[in-house]
């Protein structure tokens, strides 16, 4: 006689490990946003740049931060490749061109940011509906912990 219980489920380890690359990934942006905070006294100095344009810098990564979140639409897996992808794009710009763009770049490097972040925390909405709450509160520590590790990082 075979046993159809059908309360007790049993979750495939690849969601098990794609939960682990998000909240890793959700980790990144905590520490991507306050990233140019923590740097902006040391850009200012090299860059030679007044409080007015530091300002800019800021204003443009939060408010490319915000419009990212509201252009994430419902191809969520695609959304997050694009966010994740302007970040590792502008990062590597500003590396090497440094103040020549870096309006632009921090622009995109924000837009990435929300991307990436509000794609993920829309996959984890749709991936545990029933106990949503519960996950959306561990991804937010994950970001937590990664937006206090930050400052030491950098």
């Amino acid at each position: 006689m075979a046993d159809t219980n059908s309360s007790v489920r049993v979750q495939p380890a690849p969601r098990t490990l794609s939960t682990a690359m998000l909240s890793a990934g959700f980790s990144l942006t905590g520490a991507g946003t306050v990233m140019l905070g923590v740097l902006l006294p040391t850009i200012s100095q090299q860059w030679g740049l007044r409080d007015d344009q530091a300002g800019l810098l800021l204003f443009l990564q939060f408010f490319a931060s915000g419009l990212g979140a509201v252009v994430t639409g419902l191809h969520r897996v695609r959304s997050l490749a694009i966010g994740y992808a302007l970040l590792a794009a502008t990062l590597g710009i500003l590396a090497v061109d440094g103040l020549k763009i870096a309006y632009a770049v921090v622009f995109f490097y924000g837009l990435g940011l929300g991307m990436a972040m509000t794609s993920t925390s829309l996959l984890f909405s749709d991936r545990w509906s029933s106990d949503r709450a519960a996950k959306l509160e561990w991804l937010n520590f994950a970001w937590s912990a990664g937006a206090t590790a930050g400052p030491v990082c950098f």
